[in-house]
């Protein structure tokens, strides 16, 4: 064993529990960019992680605005091709350059960052070092030098076999994974798109491949409507007469705006927001349909950002 041989080993000793653990890597491998903020190691909050405890294989997710779904759905997706030989996935969005733009930041960067002790570190990290490494002799064959082979606006492709493609529509027999943003809009504008994922992109998936439909509320028309309609019937059967969901069913996932701690203003802020009766009767309704109680900063922030 060389020098290399000898480093490279010890790396993979020293974070041999951690890489095989799929719920480690996610929070101790990859750096995210927020908009306005320094980017910071990717640490999972309280909606990111509900999903990561679901392992049912079609979820439709009905939220408000920046929870990070795509964002954690990319990272998520990076961490399966990256450690998955052979593992294909998609993302779809309502426009192209919107998915360009998450190809980008979410994985490409990730990628290049993966691993790092700092996000802006010039030198490829003990994790690429090792890659590259492990896959020396296919590389060799394919005559590339990184275990990337293949990066273009709507496609990073690796080594491994290992690929991510984005588009605004998709049908595809060898994805293990497919995720939908920003469905309700397409559904809506584009109702000809919509219905050609529901007819064509789904039907051509491996039954056991993973879908997800993310979205905030856009009328009550249209297809992502159709499907958290019907996911919100089948939960109130399963509720009613408890069983498994089928493979197939959709799986209904509910993130509301006053979920996220982020949604207040300050004491001081609040004082100065006036609530209109109309503002006053939807919190009214919350409370006594729902069992919904908010606090002022809540009503205040929701107030002022509707």
């Amino acid at each position: 064993m060389n020098l290399l041989d000898e480093k490279l080993t010890a790396i993979a000793n020293e974070r041999l529990i951690g890489l095989g653990s799929k719920a480690w890597r996610m929070r101790n491998l990859y750096w995210v960019q927020r908009k306005g903020d320094q980017p910071t190691l990717f640490q999972p909050n309280s909606r990111q992680v509900h999903l990561e405890n679901l392992h049912h294989p079609r979820q439709c997710i009905l939220k408000s605005r920046q929870h990070g779904i795509s964002t954690y759905t990319l990272i998520d997706m990076l961490d399966d091709c990256v450690w998955t030989p052979h593992f294909h996935c998609g993302l779809v969005a309502d426009k192209l350059p919107d998915a360009i733009e998450l190809l980008k930041r979410a994985f490409r960067w990730t990628y290049e960052t993966m691993g790092k002790k700092s996000h802006d570190d010039a030198e490829p990290s003990d994790i690429h070092k090792l890659l590259n490494h492990q896959f020396r002799e296919h590389m060799a064959r394919e005559g590339v030098k990184d275990f990337r082979t293949r990066d273009n606006d709507r496609m990073v492709e690796f080594i491994n076999g290992s690929s991510c493609y984005v588009d605004t529509s998709m049908r595809s027999a060898a994805l293990a994974r497919l995720h939908i943003s920003e469905f309700g809009p397409i559904s809506v504008a584009r109702p000809e798109i919509a219905k050609e994922i529901m007819e064509g992109s789904l039907p051509a998936l491996a039954l056991d491949a993973k879908v997800t439909i993310e979205s905030t509320a856009e009328g009550m028309e249209g297809e992502f409507f159709d499907v958290c309609e019907s996911a919100q019937q089948t939960e109130r059967e399963v509720e009613a007469n408890p069983r498994k969901l089928t493979a197939k069913e959709w799986k209904f996932v509910f993130f509301p705006w006053f979920d996220d701690p982020v949604n207040q203003l300050s004491d001081e802020d609040t004082e100065h927001v006036v609530i209109t009766q109309r503002h006053q009767d939807y919190f009214d309704m919350l409370s006594t349909e729902h069992d919904i109680d908010l606090t002022r900063n809540q009503v205040a922030w929701y107030v002022s950002t509707e």
